[in-house]
């Protein structure tokens, strides 16, 4: 988005900081960045949300993995898989946690790691599942190289993505230029059309 942005508006900078999702609300309450892109499960005081959107958990494999077939699968059916999974802080793996809780199922994961990449890479080597939000896996989805599925458990949709400012702070033109044009690149693209049905 940055890049896309860049040739419409070539004189404005960037400077990209990534963090926790708390972590994301302290630099827009003590001013140190002018937005914050999050995901988060309830809301902060002090924060204006300018935008807020669904995330809710999916599982992510290869276009050749069984579970492919389906549009949306059970904690049951990821059961009998290798999985990768994010760290406990990560607010996808939490929602994940706290299911598998509710269903009393453990999971024990091939790999745990705070680098996307790493996860995506387990997943795309033939590893075995992993999950993640929309968002996260777009370009991939679209390119044909991952297949998502909806986890249909309760809690799995209790997760939004958010676009803050400091609530009462007008932005710089530049900053919020760049908003708007955020703004419309977060909603969710249409999926290809491909044969999917419910587990």
């Amino acid at each position: 988005v940055i890049a896309e942005f860049h040739t419409l508006y070539p004189g404005l900078q960037f400077h990209l900081q990534t963090a926790s999702p708390a972590a994301v609300g302290t630099l827009v309450l003590h001013g140190d960045v002018d937005l914050g892109l999050t995901y988060s499960r309830s809301a902060e005081q002090g924060l204006q949300v300018v935008h807020r959107q669904p995330s809710p958990v999916l599982a992510i494999m290869r276009p050749d993995h069984p579970l492919a077939r389906h549009a949306s699968v059970t904690l049951a059916q990821m059961h009998g898989y290798p999985i990768a999974l994010p760290e406990p802080d990560n607010t996808v793996r939490q929602l994940f946690d706290i299911g598998c809780s509710e269903r009393r199922l453990a999971f024990s994961p091939v790999l745990t790691s705070n680098q996307f990449e790493t996860l995506t890479s387990f997943v795309l080597h033939g590893g075995g599942l992993s999950i993640s939000g929309e968002l996260t896996v777009r370009g991939r989805l679209a390119r044909g190289e991952l297949h998502a599925a909806q986890i249909r458990e309760p809690g799995m949709r209790n997760r939004s993505i958010e676009l803050q400012t400091l609530a009462g702070r007008t932005l710089p033109e530049g900053a919020a230029t760049f908003l708007a044009f955020l703004r419309g690149r977060l909603a969710p693209r249409a999926a290809p059309s491909r044969p999917a049905r419910s587990a």
